[in-house]
C-alpha cells in the first residue's frame, strides 16, 4: 500500500495515508517499519535534503510538488486534499533520475 512520508505530525494528520518522521532523517529503524510499502517521500520546502538521500538509499519515490507553501499542511489548507493529492502524484519520480539533486535544489529555491 502507498504511504506518504512527511516530516511533521501536522502534515501527517491533514492527509490520508501520511506518516510523520518527526524530523527530517530516515533512520534504519524507521525504514524497517516502512518495508514492503510503496513509499513516497514528501519533504518540506524549508529543508528536506535528507529525504533526497533517503530516496536514493532505500529506492523510494520522491515528490516535489509545484506549490509555494512550506509544507503539506499549508498546501492542504490552501488547495484542499484532492488538489494536493493530484499535485503529489504529478510530481513523483524515482530516485534513479540522474537530475534528482538539481531538481530538489531548484524546487526548494523556487
Amino acid at each position: 500500500s502507498k504511504v506518504i512520508v512527511v516530516e511533521g505530525l501536522l502534515d501527517a494528520k491533514c492527509f490520508p495515508n501520511a506518516v510523520a518522521l518527526l524530523g527530517h532523517k530516515v533512520t534504519p529503524e524507521k525504514a524497517f517499519h516502512l518495508r514492503g510499502r510503496d513509499v513516497i517521500l514528501l519533504p518540506d520546502k524549508t529543508g528536506g535534503s535528507k529525504f533526497v538521500e533517503a530516496s536514493k538509499e532505500y529506492g523510494w519515490k520522491l515528490s516535489l510538488p509545484d506549490w509555494n507553501e512550506k509544507d503539506l499542511n499549508a498546501s492542504v489548507s490552501r488547495y484542499g486534499v484532492m488538489e494536493v493529492a493530484k499535485m503529489i502524484c504529478d510530481s513523483t519520480f524515482n530516485p534513479t533520475d540522474s537530475n534528482v539533486d538539481l531538481m530538489f535544489k531548484l524546487w526548494r529555491d523556487d
